[in-house]
């Protein structure tokens, strides 16, 4: 433990030098704000001469996103027809779960507070491609999940619930471990529609590169067109042919199923030119994933106006790192600062805020404090960017590293009564009383073991120490001149409350280990 904290400071200050180079360029452009996206989609189109397919209301812009929060899926694992109770003894086959299982239980995803749902990908995979990023035919779904009408009805019922659903892209290959011969894809079924690597990667490109070099990859040429993995043949976006039927097939999923928002996959693997295109011709938020240390590399892609948002992985990292990993609580407070600084050009309240995903080790695996756990969901929930939480984090699944990280859910019994479910549900409840989303996230104090932040009215305390920690300084009366704050997260909140000093007088308060708190005015509720 003594290691990898030393470790991680040297990587925090290594990740801001390479990102302080990023922004004296970057400085240099006047800041994109949330609302000038429109304007910005304006531009994107005129100077392209791709066809904008997706008109007005079929899906939800990037800006509408902002105040929602999003449930994380993995179709295969969040449940199985109401009627059938499955064990899965593989969980590197398929285990079961389908849309109509889904649609059966969004009573329990809505119960949470959530508004989104993020599915993973739907289209026909080649055998064993439950997970869904091993696409054989884009144009067909992926029959062990259920039909067309079974999905339709799925998105038709979230929106008769005011739920959205996104879903999981993968445009960067084709193929997986049981099939790597393009014939049998469709609609790329010749090797002139992938990269020339095709054959030999290694051997006639080098193997990819993900090192993070002054805000760029270091060899993006070999990121961009060679294989993510061997069995992943990688697809030559810059094809005509590849080109036009991608853009056709996001237009053909979105309106015929009536998505609200994309999420993509491997966007660091495709050409920024490609993105960009892809983007002038659709107003649907685009969420990219992009693996990604460093701050400005990934506010790159949001500059560029290839993506919308980003899921934010440099911040997850410390999270991870701080809440399990006992880290410093300092270098939560440099990350936000760093995120902020990459993003001057864009908007942070875009990036996709998460903890846990289908492809990292569950944060109950290596730490299995579930008082550590609520704070980073509270970091998640109240901080920047939208919240994105992935499956079973609520009932406390804690499986590692894939697919041990894809348990089945419904093994759970769904237990809406769980104290993880029950918490969540709270931290949603406060989020929307007081919209979060409109305020900025300002730094109050942090320390070792002790980080507090305001989100408007609401003071944030988290600790990760089992000292907890203690504050003394000034702290600003709310606007509105509240001068009694209580903790809205304990069971009684008007048993831990303080009373906002005069100005000029400085404000003491003692935190418990592991403890994490949400003060807000008290005459509010």
């Amino acid at each position: 433990m003594k290691c990898s904290q030393s470790c991680l400071v040297v990587f925090v200050v290594f990740v801001l030098v390479s990102d302080a180079a990023c922004l004296q360029v970057t400085r240099d452009v006047p800041p994109l704000k949330d609302t000038e996206w429109s304007a910005v989609q304006g531009e994107a189109h005129a100077a392209t001469s791709t066809p904008h397919f997706l008109g007005p209301g079929v899906c939800r812009v990037a800006a509408e996103w902002t105040s929602r929060s999003i449930y994380e899926i993995v179709v295969d694992r969040f449940a199985p027809d109401q009627s059938i109770t499955l064990w899965c003894g593989d969980l590197s086959k398929y285990c079961g779960g389908t849309f109509a299982g889904i649609t059966d239980r969004l009573d329990y995803i809505q119960g949470m507070g959530f508004d989104a749902i993020s599915i993973s990908p739907v289209i026909e995979n080649v055998d064993g491609g439950y997970h869904g990023y091993w696409p054989k035919d884009l144009f067909n779904l992926n029959g062990h999940f259920g039909s067309a009408t079974s999905l339709k009805r799925l998105i038709q019922e979230c929106h008769s619930r005011g739920i959205w659903v996104m879903v999981d892209v993968v445009m960067n290959h084709m193929g997986g471990v049981t099939d790597t011969l393009v014939q049998n894809f469709s609609p790329f079924n010749e090797s002139s529609h992938y990269h020339d690597c095709y054959y030999n990667c290694c051997g006639n490109c080098g193997c990819c590169s993900t090192q993070v070099k002054d805000c760029k990859e270091e060899d993006t040429f070999t990121t961009e067109s060679c294989r993510v993995s061997p069995h992943l043949i990688d697809l030559d976006q810059s094809h005509p042919y590849v080109e036009q039927r991608l853009l056709e097939w996001l237009h053909w999923i979105v309106s015929e199923f009536g998505f609200d928002g994309l999420r993509f996959d491997a966007v660091k693997h495709v050409s920024k030119s490609f993105w960009k295109k892809l983007k002038a011709s659709s107003p649907c938020f685009f969420l990219g994933d992009v693996p990604t240390d460093s701050a400005c590399f990934l506010a790159s892609y949001q500059s560029a106006r290839t993506m919308d948002g980003l899921l934010d992985h440099p911040t997850a990292a410390t999270l991870r790192s701080v809440f399990g990993k006992a880290a410093p609580m300092t270098l939560l407070a440099a990350q936000l600062q760093t995120t902020r600084d990459a993003f001057v050009n864009g908007s942070t309240a875009l990036l996709g805020t998460f903890l846990d995903t289908h492809a990292l080790p569950r944060f109950l695996a290596f730490q299995p404090n579930q008082s550590l756990l609520k704070g980073a969901l509270a970091w998640t929930f109240l901080s920047q960017g939208i919240p994105v939480m992935y499956y079973g984090t609520e009932q406390g699944l804690s499986g590692g590293a894939d697919p041990e990280n894809r348990e089945p859910l419904w093994y759970s019994g769904f237990n809406s009564r769980a104290g993880l479910y029950s918490y969540v549900k709270q931290l949603q409840e406060v989020r929307k009383e007081y919209r979060v989303w409109e305020h900025e996230p300002v730094h109050v104090h942090a320390e070792e073991g002790l980080y507090m932040f305001m989100r408007g009215p609401l003071l944030v305390v988290l600790t990760n120490s089992i000292n907890g920690g203690e504050f003394e300084g000034v702290l600003e009366r709310s606007k509105s001149n509240e001068s009694k704050f209580c903790d809205i997260l304990a069971e009684q909140p008007s048993v831990d409350c303080f009373d906002v000093p005069e100005p000029g007088h400085k404000l003491k308060l003692s935190v418990q280990g592991y403890s994490t708190k949400v003060y807000a005015p008290f005459t509010v509720r």
